[in-house]
């Protein structure tokens, strides 16, 4: 049978009953689990690869990057095997990067912050008129997340 491709994290599966699959493909979809479970990634700003990266490092790539990062805008940059392992990102994926605290989401197209997302209201009452439910979600116009209480 002809190995597919399964579309949320790009793994290999459909092996026919009794073939191995503990091959090069296994080892790929092991390494991609690793990669792309919980992704943080230490910076989405850093453009130039680190001269000493520790095993497991994970960035977002900005535009503009340089090195062996120039012309992969927007994937995932993981060390692991004396490498950088590339991963295209899927349309609704989330990473957190840790030297910001923030999330980013992937449209599909573009990464953008998460929280751009919400509309932005004054107050509680200003969020009730523009229609966000009791215990949904809205950002201040001071720019933190609150949730709609009344």
């Amino acid at each position: 049978m002809t190995v597919k491709n399964e579309p949320n994290l790009g793994i290999n599966y459909g092996w026919d009953l009794g073939e191995s699959g503990f091959n090069l493909q296994m080892d790929e979809n092991l390494k991609a689990f690793g990669a792309l479970i919980q992704i943080a990634v230490i910076s989405t700003t850093i453009g130039t690869p680190p001269g000493s990266p520790t095993l497991g490092d994970r960035y977002l790539i900005p535009a503009g990057a340089t090195g062996v990062w120039a012309g992969n805008d927007g994937k995932i940059a993981r060390y692991i095997d004396a490498a950088w392992e590339l991963y295209t990102p899927k349309s609704g994926w989330i990473v957190q990067a840790q030297d910001t605290f923030q999330l980013w989401h992937y449209n599909g197209s573009n990464w953008a912050l998460y929280y751009s997302r919400f509309t932005k209201y004054a107050d509680d009452t200003a969020a009730a008129a523009g229609s966000v439910p009791v215990d949904g979600f809205y950002v201040a116009t001071t720019g933190e997340l609150r949730v709609r209480l009344t």
